[in-house]
C-alpha cells in the first residue's frame, strides 16, 4: 500500500470542473425542537416526489417537506428506532434499514418488515443499494443479501472459507470487479482476496472501509473510519490494481475540519469530492475547500455524510448535532478580500461595453469582463453613482461630480461654498443628460463641465431622481410630506394624488407596470397610479414585507417583476400578486441592500453592507404533492377521492417542495375542473389547502401548481374527484362562532392569518397538548378545530370534551388534545417543559 501527500497521487488523465472555494453558504440547522426524528443522523435520502426522508440512530425516521418534520418510529410501524440507511424500490416503495429491526419497506400508508425469519443474514441492515434490474442489494451485519418483490434472496455470509461479517459498502470498479467494504476482512472482493492481494485480514480489516464513491474514470475512491489521527481517503486504480491513501493538508484543514479518519465521501456530477468525518472538505482536483469552516457556529463533533438534493443544496448528517442545510450556490459573494475598495457598497451601474461600476463607501471599482473587481478610485464616498454613455459619473465629497472618460477624470463643482453638501442622487435621462441632487435640496444638470441648479430648492435633502417614460423627472426627498415632487416643464411641485400625505422620507424610486413605485425608510412600499388615481400601500403589518426600510428599486421586464432591496430584510421579489423574500444571508450587514443591477446579461447583482453579491437563481421548479383530502372521512396521499353528493364540504390539502425557497415562500393556485365556479385558476396565494362546499353528483378534476421564489413553476398536480348520489354522510362537529367555510375563506384571503394556521397545523402531528390564549372571539375555537382536523391519527370526528371552552377564571384560554382524547391540566398547578414546535415556536409539552 502506498501512502502519499496531498493530491499528487490522482492520474494524470484524471481531471475535475474548475475549482471554487465556497467563501458564501447559507444554511440553517434542524434539530429535535424542530421536529427532526432524533439527534444522530445516520442517511438522508429525497424521493422521486422531492420529499427528505432522515434516518436517524436515536428517533426513527423522518420525512421532511420545507415546512415540518413527520416522524415515523414502532408506532407507526417501524420495527427500531435505530435506523441506518434509506433506499427506494422501483414501485416507488421506500426501503429502511435498521440496526436490530431488519428491513422496513414502506408503501406510503403502512410498513412490511423483513428479518432473518425472511432470509436476510441479519437483523442489522449497514446499507441498501437499488440494482438496474429492479432488485435491492441489503448489506447486513453478517453479509449480503439481494431482495427482490418481498423476497431476500442469494445470502452470502462466508467468502474463501471465512465469515464475512459486516459489510457497509459495494461496488464495482472499471474492470467489473465488485469490491465489499468489510468490518472484519478489510476491502475484498467476491472471491475473498484482498485490495492489497492478499486475504483481508490483520492490520488492513484495522481501517474499516466505510463507504466507496466511484468517479467517471472508473477509480474508486474509499473512506477508511479509522486511519491513526490522519485524514485520510483512498483512490484505488483498477487499470494498475494501485490503491493510494491521500493524506489531506493539516494546513487546509486548519486542525479542525478533519480528523480521525473519513466518515464517508461521495462525488457530484461535476466530478468534485466530497469528505466527511469532522466536518466537511470538498476537493475539486486542484486543492482541498473546507466546506464546513464556512457554517460558523456549527460543532462538527461527527460528521455522518453528505447528501446533495435535486436544487443542487447540500444536506449534512451530524452524529448528534442533527441536519444541516446549506445553499451554496444562491449567492456569491465579493469583498475587500476581492478587491473592493469596502466592503459597504452604496452604487452599482454598468456601462455599455458590460463593465459592472461599483461605489462603495471607500471608492469607486470595476468587475471586469474577466470577474476580476479593479480599484478605480479610493478615499471617496461614492454616494450616488450614473453611467452616461461609455463614461462613469459619481458623486464624491463636498458636492463634487467626477466623470470618467478612459482614463480621463473631470471634476465638477456643484456645492461651491457650501461647505458640507454632498452628491446624493445621480441619473442619466434618455437624452444623455445627467441630473445631479445634493443634500442641501438642490437639483440640477450637468452640462458642459457646468452644474446648472434649476430655480427652486427642495427643502429636504434630494435622496431619489427617476427620469420617467413621458419625460415627467421625479424627484424623491428625505423629509416629511411631501417627500414626492414632479419636474416637468421648468417647475418642481408635489403631484396631485389622494394619500401621498403618508409618504415620507423618500428612498428609492421605480417605475414598473404603468405604477410610480415610491421605497420610504421607514413607512414601506407605495404604488402610484396617476391615471386610475390611486394609491397602494405595502408594509410590515398588511403580511407584504420582510421591514418597512426601503432602500432600491429595479423594474424587471424580462420577468415582469419588481426587485426591492430591503434595510435589513434581503431582497424582496414582487410579481404583481405576492412578496417573497430572499435572504442574503445570516447576518443583518448582508441583508441590508442598498442597490440593484439587472446587467445586459440578466444576471441580478446587489449592493449590500457586506460586499457585492452575485444572485443566481434557481433552474429546478419545485416539486408538488398532495397530501390529505377530508370528503366525509379522512384520506391520506390520493390517487382518486369518492364521496357521497351530500358532503359538506371538500378540503384538500397540497404541500410545495423547494428547499431553497422555503415553504412559507411558496405560491399556490388551483382549479376544479368541471365545477363552473371554480374552474379557472385561482390566484396565486401562500394557502396550501382548498375547499369546495356542495358538490353536485359528477366527476371533477382537482389540479394545483407552486410557484417558488424565483418565479419558477411546478408542474400541475391532480386529483379525480366524484361525488356520487346515495349515501348520506355523516354530519361533522358545528364549530363555534365561526363556520368552516368561513375559515377557508380567511385561509385564502388572509395571509396573516394563513401564516397562524399554517402554525397550528404543524403541532397536529405531534403529541403536545396545546394551550391556545386570546380574548374571546379572536378564533380560538378555528384553531383548535384546525389542530384537530389535520391530527393524523384522528380519524374520527373531535369526541366530546376534547375541545374545552375557557374554564371559569382560565381568562380566554382552550384546550386541545387531538390525539389521546384526555384533557390534561393547563395553565394550573401541573407544570410542562416547553418544547418548540416544526419552525421554533414554543408550544407546551
Amino acid at each position: 500500500m502506498k501512502m502519499s501527500q496531498g493530491p499528487q497521487t490522482r492520474d494524470p488523465s484524471f481531471r475535475l470542473p474548475e475549482r471554487r472555494a465556497f467563501d458564501h453558504i447559507l444554511g440553517r440547522q434542524y434539530t429535535v425542537f424542530d421536529g427532526l426524528a432524533g439527534m444522530h443522523v445516520e442517511d438522508i435520502y429525497q424521493d422521486r416526489r422531492g420529499l427528505l426522508w432522515i434516518a436517524t440512530a436515536d428517533g426513527g425516521v423522518s420525512r421532511f417537506d420545507g415546512a415540518r418534520f413527520e416522524t415515523f418510529g414502532p408506532s407507526n410501524g417501524l420495527p427500531h428506532l435505530n435506523a441506518m440507511t434509506i433506499a427506494e424500490d422501483e414501485d416507488g416503495r421506500l426501503l429502511f434499514g435498521t440496526l436490530g429491526g431488519g428491513l422496513a419497506a414502506f408503501d406510503g400508508q403502512q410498513f412490511q418488515v423483513y428479518t432473518t425469519a425472511d432470509g436476510l443474514p441479519s437483523n442489522d441492515i449497514m446499507s441498501l443499494q437499488p440494482r438496474a434490474d429492479g432488485s435491492v442489494q441489503v448489506l447486513t451485519g453478517n453479509g449480503i443479501a439481494r431482495f427482490v418483490e418481498g423476497r431476500c434472496l442469494e445470502p452470502v455470509t462466508d467468502l474463501a472459507g471465512q465469515p464475512l461479517g459486516a459489510v457497509y459498502d459495494m461496488a464495482t470498479d472499471a474492470a467489473g470487479t465488485t469490491w465489499l467494504a468489510s468490518r472484519e476482512r478489510g476491502i475484498i472482493d467476491l472471491e475473498g482476496q484482498s485490495m492489497n492481494g492478499h486475504p483481508g485480514t490483520g492490520e488492513t480489516a484495522m481501517q474499516w472501509p466505510w463507504k466507496f464513491a466511484p468517479d467517471a474514470s472508473g477509480s474508486l475512491w474509499i473512506a477508511f473510519r479509522y486511519v491513526g489521527r490522519e485524514a485520510v481517503v483512498g483512490r484505488y486504480d483498477p487499470r494498475r490494481q494501485q490503491l493510494d491513501l491521500i493524506e489531506v493538508d493539516h494546513e487546509v484543514e486548519r486542525g479542525e475540519v478533519v480528523e480521525h479518519g473519513t466518515r464517508h465521501v461521495r462525488l457530484d456530477d461535476r466530478g468534485w469530492l466530497w469528505m466527511a468525518r469532522r466536518g466537511v472538505l470538498v476537493y475539486d482536483g486542484q486543492a482541498w475547500h473546507p466546506f464546513s469552516a464556512r457554517l460558523q457556529g456549527t460543532h462538527f463533533s461527527d460528521t455522518r455524510l453528505t447528501c446533495e438534493d435535486r436544487e443542487g443544496n447540500i444536506w449534512i448528517g451530524l452524529w448528534g448535532g442533527g441536519l444541516l442545510f446549506c445553499d451554496p450556490v444562491s449567492v456569491q459573494l465579493y469583498t475587500e478580500a476581492d478587491g473592493l475598495p469596502d466592503n459597504e457598497i452604496r452604487r452599482l451601474d454598468e456601462d455599455g461595453t458590460g463593465r459592472l461600476w461599483i461605489g462603495t463607501m471607500g471608492g469607486l471599482a470595476c468587475l471586469e469582463e474577466d470577474d476580476c473587481i479593479r480599484t478605480v478610485e479610493t478615499g471617496h464616498t461614492v454616494s450616488a453613482l450614473a453611467v452616461d454613455g461609455p463614461g462613469a459619473v459619481w458623486g464624491g465629497p463636498e458636492g463634487q461630480v467626477f466623470k470618467r472618460t478612459g482614463k480621463e477624470i473631470q471634476a465638477v463643482e456643484v456645492a461651491g461654498a457650501n461647505f458640507g453638501e454632498e452628491i446624493t442622487a445621480l441619473c442619466a435621462d434618455g437624452r444623455g443628460h445627467v441630473w445631479a441632487g445634493t443634500s442641501r435640496g438642490r437639483l440640477g444638470r450637468i452640462e458642459a463641465g457646468r452644474f446648472n441648479p434649476v430655480a427652486e430648492e427642495l427643502p429636504h435633502e434630494c435622496s431619489a431622481v427617476l427620469p420617467a417614460r413621458d419625460g415627467v423627472l421625479w424627484v424623491g426627498t428625505g423629509g416629511p410630506a411631501p417627500a414626492l415632487y414632479r419636474y416637468e416643464e421648468g417647475r418642481l411641485q408635489p403631484p396631485s394624488l389622494a394619500g401621498l400625505e403618508a409618504v415620507s422620507e423618500v428612498t428609492a424610486l421605480c417605475e414598473h407596470q404603468g405604477h410610480l413605485w415610491v421605497g420610504t425608510a421607514n413607512s414601506g412600499l407605495f404604488a402610484l397610479d396617476f391615471s386610475a388615481q390611486e394609491i397602494r400601500r405595502f408594509t410590515v403589518d398588511r403580511g407584504d414585507l420582510s421591514v418597512n426600510g426601503i432602500l432600491s428599486l429595479v423594474a424587471d421586464p424580462e420577468q415582469d417583476c419588481l426587485w426591492v432591496g430591503t434595510s435589513g430584510g434581503g431582497v424582496l421579489r414582487y410579481d404583481g400578486h405576492a412578496f417573497q423574500t430572499i435572504r442574503l444571508g445570516n447576518a443583518g450587514l448582508e441583508n441590508v441592500v442598498e442597490a440593484i443591477l439587472i446587467d445586459s446579461d440578466d444576471s441580478l447583482w446587489f449592493g449590500t453592507r457586506a460586499g457585492l453579491v452575485a444572485y443566481h437563481p434557481g433552474q429546478v421548479p419545485p416539486a408538488l404533492a398532495i397530501g390529505r383530502v377530508e370528503a366525509g372521512r379522512l384520506f391520506k396521499a390520493p390517487r382518486a377521492v369518492t364521496c357521497p353528493e351530500s358532503t359538506r364540504e371538500v378540503l384538500i390539502e397540497f404541500q410545495g417542495i423547494s428547499f431553497r425557497t422555503g415553504a412559507e415562500q411558496l405560491r399556490y393556485s388551483h382549479r376544479l375542473v368541471g365545477h363552473a365556479p371554480a374552474e379557472a385558476w385561482s390566484e396565486f396565494t401562500p394557502a396550501d389547502s382548498a375547499s369546495f362546499s356542495g358538490l353536485p353528483e359528477g366527476r371533477f378534476r382537482f389540479e394545483v401548481r407552486t410557484r417558488d421564489r424565483d418565479g419558477l413553476m411546478s408542474d400541475a398536480v391532480s386529483l379525480e374527484v366524484e361525488a356520487v348520489a346515495g349515501e348520506q354522510s355523516a354530519p361533522g362537529p358545528a364549530l363555534e362562532h365561526m363556520p368552516w367555510t368561513s375559515q377557508q375563506d380567511m385561509l385564502r384571503n388572509s395571509p396573516v392569518m394563513s401564516r397562524v394556521l399554517k402554525l397550528a397545523g404543524q403541532v397536529a402531528g405531534t403529541d403536545a397538548m396545546v394551550l391556545i390564549l386570546g380574548e374571546t372571539g379572536v378564533g380560538k375555537g378555528v384553531l383548535a378545530q384546525h389542530i384537530s382536523r389535520r391530527e393524523p391519527a384522528a380519524e374520527a370526528p373531535l369526541r366530546a370534551g376534547q375541545l374545552r371552552g375557557p374554564a371559569p377564571g382560565a381568562g380566554g384560554k382552550r384546550t386541545v388534545r387531538p390525539r389521546k382524547g384526555g384533557l390534561h391540566q393547563c395553565g394550573g398547578t401541573k407544570e410542562r417543559p416547553l418544547r418548540t414546535g416544526a419552525r421554533g415556536h414554543p408550544v407546551p409539552r
